[in-house]
């Protein structure tokens, strides 16, 4: 079984990202795994290792303001990037340090819920980036809780008109792992995976992160915006597998349906029973997820896509 190593990439504008690696002796493809907000490296040993099994070489990195890669705020718990664009640009910079370890290879993405968006993001700007891509519960649209959306928009675009940009949205603050509960959670039907990550907070303080920011949310609408635009999505060829999850009361499944209609080489999976998080669901549900993904993977790991190509998206 591999071990995870880890190392650190630093981007042109001096944000440390930690990046974490699973690597195996002779890989027919690679896996770079795109986490979702307040993720972290070590909360996707499982879902490395059995993509090892697969013989897959796995990355995948702490985005910029989360786990122990560098956090744009000194209360750093307080979730803010000032554009999606800052994404991006590590994405990009993460992309080029993998190609350059396995630059013959193919390269899948694995992504979830925020790294499921920036991956159609990245795609449409670098079409040929990666061979096809997996994307579990894709942040389309968020859930605005007890906010109609018109009115959280408008609260946001108060708040930073107000200046706002790094004051917690209201309902938001740290986050105390103590009162993190398994009977209230949104994201996971497990006990056991649920408590698995509980514990890896409490045992790294660091790793925490609590609620978003006016300036976090306000760049997730205006990057939202752009994903729900037909012809946006339309420029998007890369080869797709989409789960839904059809208990998930994080993001909009409704919008994650009408994107697929739009996006012209997807393939719409409807996980019943699933909460949020796909990967870290029950075994029923992941059995599921396995049985499509590993249908897709037999489908698209002959594909090549030529050297040049590939690298000269990732720069």
């Amino acid at each position: 079984m591999s071990s995870r190593s880890t190392e650190w990439l630093v981007t042109y504008d001096g944000v440390r990202l930690r990046c974490g690696r699973w690597q195996i002796a002779k890989p027919k493809a690679v896996a770079v795994i795109l986490t979702g907000r307040n993720e972290f490296v070590e909360k996707y040993d499982e879902i490395a290792r059995e993509l090892n099994e697969r013989q897959f070489d796995v990355w995948t990195m702490d985005w910029r303001g989360q786990g122990l890669s560098t956090r744009a705020l000194p209360e750093r718990q307080r979730g803010y990037v000032a554009s999606f664009a800052w994404y991006l640009s590590d994405l990009r910079a993460f992309l080029q340090r993998v190609e350059e370890n396995a630059p013959e290879l193919p390269l899948f993405i694995f992504a979830h819920s925020m790294g499921g968006h920036i991956t159609l993001r990245y795609l449409h700007d670098f079409p040929d980036a990666v061979t096809a891509a997996v994307v579990t519960a894709p942040m389309i649209d968020m859930t605005t809780r007890r906010f109609p959306p018109g009115l959280a928009r408008v609260v946001v675009e108060l708040g930073m008109l107000s200046r706002l940009a790094h004051r917690y949205i209201p309902g938001m603050r740290d986050y105390n792992p103590a009162e993190d509960l398994f009977d209230t959670n949104e994201n996971t039907s497990d006990r056991d995976r649920f408590e698995r990550r509980v514990r890896l907070l409490s045992e790294n303080p660091e790793l925490v992160l609590g609620g978003v920011t006016f300036g976090w949310l306000d760049a997730a609408f205006r990057s939202i915006a752009l994903l729900q635009r037909p012809d946006y999505l339309r420029a998007i060829t890369t080869p797709l597998l989409v789960f839904a999850a059809m208990d998930d009361r994080v993001v909009n499944t409704a919008a994650i349906e009408h994107a697929a209609r739009d996006l012209p080489n997807c393939q719409l999976v409807h996980l019943h029973g699933s909460r949020h998080e796909v990967m870290h669901e029950n075994d029923r549900v992941r059995a599921e997820f396995w049985r499509h993904v590993d249908a897709f993977l037999t489908a698209h790991l002959p594909a090549r896509i030529p050297k040049q190509r590939r690298r000269g998206a990732a720069r």
